[in-house]
């Protein structure tokens, strides 16, 4: 339902916003806080039956070279997926990261310096341009080469100045040469995070972002910040334990500290 909302909303403010331009930031803003609430109000609800409750706005800094596999696509947009438990095999990828034409592309053009026209992924966005379709924001080959000089200058940002938040970007007016027209924080949050998802044994599965995770990858980067999609069931549950085993000895198992979202689970309680 919030999804075929967010649907007619977003046309309805596509059009507005080409006979006022004027009004595009006010739709932005209230568009950022009406999703920011609802992802609130529907963890929140839902945290009530949690002995370990989730927070949907964290980030974690991670290692990059923790998130191997790609997990199974669930079609649902980024906000309806923030913050949230769900069962299944989903959680069972069967393909790595390094394996994707993107990664692969990636490393090819980065470390051995051959032209974006000469690899596998430039070469399925021009075919899919070709039959019509518009992939990656792209409608046509001379978009497709844009694109392209954006990454060459996002690795090049990266690589000058490290990975940071797309808060800390906004804050220190950074120039990051890949962003959308997103000019809300929450909405660069929502979208333009690295994010991921955790799996039932506590594995970190990339989700969306894989320009970036490809760069920081490329680029050996220590740690980079991403956001939580889907846990998956099983995990949660886990994470439940670790919450009663706190409540009931005052202490984190050692066990926790090593786990990015169990080491959060303490400072969640406390506050």
């Amino acid at each position: 339902m919030l999804k075929l909302l967010d649907s007619q909303a977003r046309a309805i403010g596509r059009r507005t916003i080409s006979t006022f331009p004027i009004v595009e930031s006010l739709f932005r803003n209230v568009r950022s806080e009406y999703l920011r609430t609802h992802i609130h109000l529907r963890t929140a609800s839902r945290n009530c039956f949690r002995a370990a409750p989730i927070d949907p706005f964290a980030i974690y800094w991670v290692d990059p070279e923790e998130i191997n596999d790609v997990a199974t696509a669930i079609e649902w947009p980024r906000y309806e997926r923030l913050g949230v438990v769900l069962d299944g095999d989903w959680d069972e990828p069967d393909i790595r990261f390094t394996e994707t034409d993107i990664y692969q592309s990636f490393e090819r053009h980065f470390e051995d310096g051959v032209p974006w026209e000469d690899t596998e992924f430039f070469d399925r966005v021009a075919s899919s341009i070709a039959r019509g379709n518009t992939p990656w924001g792209c409608d046509s080959q001379s978009a497709l080469h844009d694109r392209c000089e954006q990454l060459d200058a996002l690795y090049a940002n990266i690589e000058a100045h490290g990975f940071k938040t797309q808060a800390q970007l906004m804050a220190d007016e950074s120039v990051d040469t890949a962003a959308t027209n997103r000019t809300t924080e929450f909405e660069r949050f929502l979208y333009d995070e690295i994010a991921i998802d955790i799996g039932r044994d506590g594995s970190l599965l990339f989700s969306d972002g894989r320009n970036r995770l490809a760069i920081a990858k490329i680029l050996d980067v220590d740690e980079i910040p991403v956001v939580v999609l889907l846990r998956h069931e099983g995990w949660q549950s886990f994470r439940d334990q670790i919450a009663v085993h706190i409540h009931m000895h005052g202490s984190m198992p050692s066990i926790a500290n090593s786990h990015p979202d169990l080491a959060s689970i303490h400072d969640e309680l406390s506050d």
